[in-house]
């Protein structure tokens, strides 16, 4: 959305350019700079009339929350920093990676694979 106005203020601001079509030509090029194709340009244009019209709306990630660390949980935080404590004052990602590893854990966070040692990191 921010490259499609970028553009189209860039678009605008050149002489001779007629704004009838500007629109879409700038929704149609930005949608092409992503690899993707008409598709894609409607959708910026919807995304970003929308969000025009209110600044409120966003548009909704359709991969869910996938980005979203475990560790906002925080009764699981909580459950890492006692497991922590209770293993003494040296401890190492590793560890976190053991304690996850867990069927316990496994089974109440539902996950399938164990976690990597960069990611207790």
């Amino acid at each position: 959305m921010k490259m499609l106005l970028i553009k189209y203020v860039d678009h605008l601001s050149r002489p001779g350019t007629l704004q009838a079509d500007v629109w879409g030509e700038t929704a149609l090029e930005v949608a092409k700079m992503a690899a993707q194709g008409a598709w894609l340009a409607c959708q910026l244009k919807i995304w970003t009339c929308t969000f025009m019209a209110n600044h409120e709306i966003l548009p909704w990630n359709i991969y869910g929350q996938w980005n979203i660390s475990l560790l906002e949980d925080e009764d699981l935080a909580q459950k890492i920093h006692l497991h922590l404590q209770g293993i003494g004052k040296f401890v190492k990602a590793m560890d976190i990676v053991h304690y996850l590893d867990t069927p316990e854990m496994k089974a109440s966070l539902k996950l399938k694979k164990n976690i990597s040692c960069v990611m207790a990191q």
